[in-house]
């Protein structure tokens, strides 16, 4: 009688490192694929090869490519995943997360766990490349405008994942100014104005006035404004301004939950991402699993 060896944990730092890694596949529980591990040259269907894989973590900030116009494209890092998968956290992302969810919802009928994470302005310090490039989009992640609709859009793409109890998604619901309103404004003692813009913003801090038309700032200067490991020691109670100001985002954090729960009533936890978290990096987590929703024809 022949016994496996089970692996727990294995690394994968660099796109070499395959074709050892490869060698023990079958015994290989739990993959950590690192900045590097997955390149033009890796196959993307080199997960697959891991029958027996329970849990993945990739490191997605690879996901871009510049093209020889200078502009940058999404580029998938894999599309297969294991039917074996029960845990799956992808982090530092820029594409969007209809195509991870997608794959595993085709591969993946056990999964358990997903949790879904961004290249961000808080995690990136410095910048990247996509980011010096595209400075005016980080509200990919930070919004405070429909999030309903994007609650049950998600949830929607999910339904068939009968066996998910626990899901991040990597976005604040907040306002997409709301960085420059506390940076720019709130730590110097005032109120942000109503609609501030990172022109009147950046002015604050660089104590000059507004230009006027057409006139611009630098965005270089935004770009070093948003990339900054500031305030490590942040919290719900740090910033009253940012506690009267933003303290609604909760709201629209447990509207969310109740329409995903609705759709996915298996669902035990949300995770939602969370400004009032130390360096804003980490996450509101909300058990829902007793949670009450209203029928489907009731608003939510």
């Amino acid at each position: 009688m022949g016994f496996v060896r089970w692996i727990q944990i294995l690394t994968v730092r660099k796109h070499e490192d395959w074709k050892e890694i490869l060698q023990r596949s079958p015994s290989v529980l739990e993959l950590r694929c690192l900045e590097d591990a997955f390149t033009s040259k890796t196959p993307k269907n080199v997960l697959v090869q891991f029958k027996c894989l329970r849990a993945l973590y990739i490191d997605a900030h690879g996901d871009i490519i510049r093209r020889d116009s200078g502009q940058f494209a999404y580029r998938d890092l894999f599309k297969v995943l294991p039917p074996s998968l029960l845990r799956l956290e992808i982090a530092h992302a820029h594409g969007p997360d209809l195509r991870v969810i997608q794959t595993v919802r085709e591969h993946c009928p056990n999964l358990v766990v997903l949790r879904l994470g961004r290249c961000s302005m808080f995690n990136r310090i410095p910048p990247c490349p996509f980011w010096r490039e595209y400075p005016l989009d980080h509200d990919a992640y930070i919004a405070a405008i429909g999030t309903d609709d994007f609650a049950h859009s998600v949830a929607q793409e999910l339904v068939p994942m009968h066996s998910l109890k626990a899901l991040r998604i990597g976005v604040y619901f907040m306002h997409s100014n709301a960085v420059l309103a506390h940076r720019a404004y709130h730590v110097r003692g005032v109120p942000a104005p109503d609609g501030v813009d990172w022109q009147q913003a950046l002015s604050v801090v660089q104590n000059i006035p507004v230009p006027q038309p057409p006139a611009r700032l630098d965005q270089n200067l935004l770009v070093d404004f948003y990339h900054q490991d500031a305030e490590p020691d942040f919290g719900p109670d740090s910033c009253t301004f940012c506690h009267d100001s933003f303290e609604p985002s909760r709201g629209a954090e447990a509207r969310a939950n109740r329409i995903i729960k609705r759709l996915l009533p298996g669902l035990q936890i949300m995770e939602w991402m969370d400004w009032f978290s130390p360096s804003h990096r980490g996450v509101s987590q909300h058990p829902i699993e007793d949670l009450v929703v209203p029928a489907s024809n009731a608003p939510p």
